[in-house]
């Protein structure tokens, strides 16, 4: 199967399965792709709350691998995110350097508004439940 992706004039997005192509929008494919990587991973449905839980626990050695590995629009949306978990936030926060905690809280303030829902960020979560698990199971962290 060949599958393209295109993205046309007026922000739609055009997907091609073979013969068979498929007008998007923006939020249509986000949600389309969220259901593709709980597929993935196994789940049924994914929770937040379970990737701020193990962020919580993991220590500051872990957390800092992971920041190190993730994009910098991951941690943008995690921080996001984590508006109202202040002890995840805070403790992100703490295991940045100074130049990149301000960038990725110019980020933050740029690509995102206080109409951001915890849906708007469901894809970059996913992936850094991802990397997670990738993590932990290469023994590179224990989140």
């Amino acid at each position: 199967m060949s599958i393209k992706v295109l993205k046309n004039e007026s922000g739609e997005f055009l997907l091609s399965f073979d013969d068979t192509l498929v007008v998007l929008k923006q939020t249509d494919l986000k949600r389309l792709l969220v259901e593709i990587i709980q597929a993935y991973s196994g789940k049924s449905k994914f929770d937040p709350a379970e990737l701020f839980g193990r962020l919580i626990k993991a220590d500051d050695v872990s957390i800092q691998t992971l920041l190190q590995s993730a994009e910098n629009g991951e941690i943008a949306a995690l921080i996001k995110a984590s508006e109202t978990n202040e002890t995840l936030k805070e403790k992100l926060l703490k295991n940045m350097s100074k130049n990149s905690r301000k960038t990725v809280e110019e980020e933050v303030e740029f690509k995102f508004d206080e109409n951001t829902t915890t849906t708007d960020l469901m894809v970059p979560l996913l992936h850094l439940t991802l990397k997670c698990n990738t993590l932990t199971k290469e023994e590179k962290a224990k989140i």
